[in-house]
């Protein structure tokens, strides 16, 4: 649903069914077990088809972050996770002639044209699922393991890894990927390939 705002603003509506889960940001100490990285890596593939699927019907999420993103209960060599909380979404096309009235991302993910007063865009949600797939990455089995510092990220790091997470987290937005989707491809395929190069090793 759409619903129109009495000073012209447009805002989209959403019923969502009920899932039972968890916050990705509450993964970490669950059990003090880590979790597999390809388990995460296509948890964050999924999540970013659900927002490429926004993006094309015109809608940033504008607030991507562990927090927002629900691991289902279930299965867990089949992981699914959602993208959740869609409280400071908004529609791109509908909106371009009316001023973003707030930035509701949360600060430590906004990409830094949002951080400098832009309208968050397609591009900066990708820039905040980057920050997030870092962070979350870091709570994993991946080897070697991921340092986090602010938006920075330190070596060392999977190199093929690294390149993915480098793009998506350009400071120019023109430098990023095309699309969300292209970036949870990118990122499952680069983190499958280091994970299988990683038991041939061993074995």
């Amino acid at each position: 649903m759409i619903l129109p705002s009495p000073t012209g603003e447009v805002y989209p509506a959403m019923l969502m069914d009920f899932y039972h889960g968890v916050s990705a940001n509450r993964l970490s100490g669950m059990n003090g077990e880590t979790i597999a990285s390809l388990r995460m890596a296509r948890g964050l593939q999924q999540v970013a088809e659900g927002l490429n699927t926004l993006h094309c019907h015109g809608i940033v999420h504008s607030d991507v972050a562990p927090k927002n993103i629900m691991f289902l209960r279930g299965n867990p060599n089949s992981p699914r996770a959602l993208l959740t909380d869609f409280g400071a979404a908004f529609v791109a096309e509908r909106n371009k002639d009316h001023p973003f009235p707030e930035i509701w991302t949360t600060p430590d993910y906004a990409a830094p044209e949002v951080r400098d007063g832009e309208t968050p865009t397609f591009v900066s949600d990708q820039f905040s699922l980057g920050i997030t797939a870092i962070e979350l990455l870091g709570k994993t089995t991946l080897s070697p393991l991921i340092d986090i510092a602010g938006c920075l990220v330190n070596e060392p790091l999977p190199r093929e890894v690294s390149l993915v997470l480098r793009k998506a987290t350009a400071i120019k937005p023109s430098d990023r990927f095309c699309t969300a989707q292209e970036f949870g491809d990118e990122l499952y395929y680069a983190i499958q390939k280091h994970v299988d190069t990683h038991k041939q090793l061993i074995v």
